[in-house]
C-alpha cells in the first residue's frame, strides 16, 4: 500500500508529532508485514524550493503536486485501486489521478467536506465531479441523503463501511504516557517565552490529571473548560489539565489561561499519532469531550468511545451522548459523567470536582463505562469490509458520469435480486420453494418510482402477503423476518429527532430526585410483537451460521432514529404507563403502580425502583422522555 500525502508540510499548528521509534524500521508509521509479504510505504511532498517552484500570484500548488507524486506511483507500481477521505486536497488528487491513469477510486467523506466546502460557489463543480466520478463514496445516515439528493445512484454508496476503532491500541491494558518526561523532551527547544511562561514545567504528579485531546475552539467547549477549571482550583481543589491539541485559537487559550490565573497546572503536548493517544488516555485521572452547539449537524465524534475503550473516566457533553450508538445505555457518574450544557461553567465546574475530589471513584466509573460501553467496535469486520470494497471496486473501469449529466441507463434489478437487497435477512431465511411464490408476488409491484423506503414498502407488503399464504395460520421464520425488516425501513425512513435541542436541566436519576417529576414521551413510536426471535436469526444469519428458530415470542420497540430495543414486559409496561398518564403521573407513582401490576413485596420495591430508573435513564439519553414537573406540581410553585 502507497501513501501518497502532504504531511512533511502541513504547519506547526496542526502536525503530528511522530517519534523517532514510530518513524524507524519496523515502527508504527510504515509498517511492512512478513507474513504476508505485505508493506505500507509513505511518500511526502516537502516545502516548495522557492529557488525553483515560484510563479505570479505565488501559491503552493498542493493537488498538482499531490495528484503528480500518486500518478507516478500508479504507473511505477501498477496499482489498482485508489482511496482518498477528504475533498480537499485528497479528493480532488485522487480524481485528477484516476483520470490520467484509468484506475477507479472510492472516496469518504467528512462532514465539513458536505457542509462546509461543497456549498460554495467557487468550489462546487469541481467537488461534484469529484463525487460523481467516485467508484463508490463511504457514507452514511442523513449525510448518504444528501448525496442522494445531488444526484447520485444509490449503488455507488456504500454505508456498511464506517468505522472500526482498533481495540488493539485502545484498551484498558497498555503503558501510560510519562507526561513529564515528554514535557522535559519539549522543554529542549522552547521559546524563550514558553520557557518563561512555564509551558513544558513538570506537572505536579501528585495532583489529578484531566486530559483532552482534539483541535481546540469555542464549539469544542475548551474556553469552558478553562473556565469551570478556575472555579474549581479557586474552591481549593486544584489539578492538571494537560491537553493534545493545538489550533488556530491557541494564541487566544493562552490568554485566556493567563487571565484566569490557572497556567500553572496546564500543560500542552502536541498532537500524536492515534496509536500514541490510548497511552495519554491511561495517564489520565478523566478525559474529557465537551463539544457544544457544533455548526454541522451530521458530525458524530469518535473520540468518546475512544476513551470509554480504553477504561478512563469520560466527561462528555450531552449534546455529544445524544449522537453516540451507546446513548441507551449511559448511566450518568456510573459509567461516565454527562455534562448537560459546557456554556453553564458553574454545572461543569461541579462535575469536574466530582471527576477530581476522588481517583479512585473515577478509576471506577472508567471501569464500569469499559464494561457497559466499551466494545462491539468491530475493527476486523470494517478492516475486511473496506478491504472487500477495495476489491471489488478494483475490478471495475472508472465511473464516468458526471453529477451533471444524465444517469446511465441502469439495469434493473429482478423481483428476488431486489427481494434480497432490501431484505436481506428475510431472503437468507427463504426455503427454496418459496422463491417462485414470492418472485410471482413481488413482479407487479412498481420497484423503481420513490425513494428506497417507498420502494421497500410496497415491495414488503408484497413479500408479506405472499409468505402469509404460503403458511397460512402458522407464522414462520421468513414472515416474521419480513415484518420486522419491514419495520426497520419504516422507521429508519423518518428524520430523528434524537438530536433535536431541548432545555437543558439538572437530571439526579435517583428515586428521591425523580420521585415528584413526571416522565414524558417525546416524538412516536412503536412496539411490536413478533412470534419468533427475529434478532437472534438476523444475527446468526449474519454470522453465516445455523439459524435455530426459537417460538418464544419478541417485543421489539422502534423509534425514530434510534437503533431497535428488545423489551422485557416489565420494560414494555412501564413505557405504556407512561404513554398513558401523559405526564400526569410521577415516577414514584408509576412505581407504585407497576409495584401493584407485577405484585412485587415490600422488600422488593428497592430493586423495582433501580431497575426502573436504569431504564428511564437510558430512554431518556437516548431522547425518547424529559421528565416535568406535574401540573399539579407547578400550581403549588406558583402559589
Amino acid at each position: 500500500m502507497f501513501v501518497v500525502t502532504n504531511a512533511n508540510e502541513i504547519e506547526e499548528t496542526f502536525r503530528i508529532r511522530i517519534s523517532p521509534a514510530d518513524l524507524a524500521e519496523g515502527g508504527e508509521y510504515a509498517r511492512s508485514f512478513p507474513e504476508t509479504g505485505g508493506r505500507v510505504e509513505v511518500h511526502s511532498t516537502e516545502a516548495p524550493d522557492r529557488s525553483k517552484l515560484y510563479y505570479i500570484p505565488m501559491g503552493n500548488p498542493t493537488v498538482t503536486r499531490l495528484a503528480t507524486m500518486a500518478t507516478d506511483i500508479i504507473r511505477r507500481h501498477d496499482c489498482k485501486v485508489i482511496f482518498s477521505y477528504y475533498l480537499e486536497p485528497y479528493g480532488m488528487a485522487a480524481h485528477l489521478a484516476s483520470a490520467w491513469t484509468g484506475v477507479p477510486y472510492v472516496f469518504k467523506h467528512a462532514g465539513s467536506d458536505l457542509n462546509r466546502l461543497l456549498p460554495l460557489d467557487d468550489l462546487k463543480t469541481a467537488y461534484l465531479e469529484v463525487l460523481g466520478r467516485a467508484n463508490r463514496i463511504i457514507s452514511r445516515g442523513p449525510s448518504r441523503r444528501q448525496l442522494l439528493s445531488l444526484g447520485l445512484d444509490e449503488e455507488r454508496l456504500d454505508s456498511r463501511v464506517a468505522f472500526g476503532l482498533p481495540e488493539h491500541y485502545f484498551r484498558p491494558e497498555g503503558p501510560r504516557m510519562d507526561i513529564n518526561a515528554f514535557l522535559a523532551e519539549l522543554s529542549e527547544t522552547q521559546t524563550e517565552e514558553e520557557r518563561a511562561a512555564g509551558r513544558y514545567a513538570p506537572i505536579d504528579d501528585r495532583l489529578p490529571t484531566i486530559g483532552i485531546y482534539g483541535k481546540l475552539g469555542v464549539y469544542k467547549g475548551t474556553f469552558d473548560l478553562v473556565n469551570a477549571m478556575a472555579r474549581v482550583v479557586r474552591s481549593g481543589k486544584p489539578f492538571n489539565l494537560v491537553a493534545v491539541s493545538h489550533g488556530w485559537q491557541e494564541k487566544a487559550f493562552w490568554r485566556y489561561v493567563a487571565e484566569a490565573g490557572i497556567g500553572q497546572y496546564i500543560r500542552m503536548l502536541p498532537f500524536i499519532p492515534h496509536w500514541n493517544i490510548p497511552s495519554f488516555i491511561r495517564a489520565c485521572t478523566a478525559v474529557t469531550f465537551l463539544e457544544r452547539d457544533f455548526p454541522i449537524a451530521s458530525h458524530t465524534p469518535t473520540i468518546p468511545s475512544e476513551i470509554i475503550q480504553t477504561g478512563c473516566c469520560a466527561l462528555v457533553s450531552e449534546e455529544v451522548i445524544r449522537k453516540q450508538m451507546f446513548r441507551l445505555q449511559v448511566r450518568d457518574r456510573q459509567n461516565l459523567i454527562v455534562v448537560p450544557d459546557p456554556k453553564d461553567h458553574d454545572a461543569l465546574a461541579a462535575r469536574l470536582r466530582f471527576a477530581v475530589e476522588s481517583p479512585e471513584r473515577a478509576a471506577q466509573i472508567g471501569r464500569r463505562g469499559f464494561e457497559d460501553l466499551g466494545g462491539g467496535h468491530g475493527y476486523k469486520a470494517y478492516v475486511d469490509g473496506l478491504e472487500s470494497l477495495l476489491t471489488e471496486v478494483s475490478a471495475e473501469a472508472p465511473a464516468t458520469r458526471s453529477l451533471g449529466s444524465a444517469p446511465a441507463p441502469r439495469k434493473e434489478p429482478t423481483p428476488l435480486e431486489l427481494v434480497g437487497a432490501l431484505f436481506p435477512s428475510t431472503y437468507g431465511a427463504l426455503r427454496p420453494e418459496l422463491r417462485p411464490a414470492v418472485e410471482a408476488a413481488v413482479s407487479p409491484v412498481d420497484r423503481t418510482s420513490g425513494e428506497r423506503a417507498a420502494i421497500a414498502g410496497r415491495v414488503g407488503g408484497a413479500l408479506e402477503s405472499a409468505l402469509a399464504e404460503a403458511a397460512p395460520g402458522e407464522p414462520s421464520a421468513p414472515l416474521e423476518l419480513c415484518r420486522y425488516e419491514r419495520k426497520l425501513h419504516a422507521w429508519s425512513g423518518m428524520s430523528s429527532t434524537s438530536g433535536e435541542k431541548r432545555a437543558t436541566r439538572e437530571v439526579r436519576f435517583t428515586a428521591t430526585e425523580l420521585a415528584s417529576l413526571a416522565p414524558v414521551i417525546r416524538g412516536e413510536w412503536e412496539i411490536a410483537g413478533f412470534a419468533c426471535d427475529v434478532e437472534a436469526i438476523v444475527s446468526a444469519l449474519e454470522r453465516k451460521e445455523q439459524v435455530s428458530v426459537s417460538r418464544e415470542g419478541v417485543k421489539i420497540f422502534f423509534r425514530r432514529g434510534s437503533m431497535p430495543l428488545r423489551l422485557n414486559e416489565a420494560t414494555e409496561t412501564l413505557i405504556r404507563l407512561v404513554d398513558e398518564t401523559a405526564g400526569t403521573e410521577t415516577t414514584e407513582s408509576l412505581f407504585d403502580l407497576l409495584a401493584q401490576i407485577f405484585e412485587v413485596p415490600a422488600e422488593g420495591r428497592a430493586h423495582l425502583s433501580s431497575s426502573c430508573l436504569s431504564v428511564l435513564e437510558g430512554l431518556y439519553w437516548e431522547g425518547f422522555l424529559d421528565f416535568e414537573p406535574t401540573p399539579g406540581r407547578d400550581q403549588q410553585t406558583a402559589a
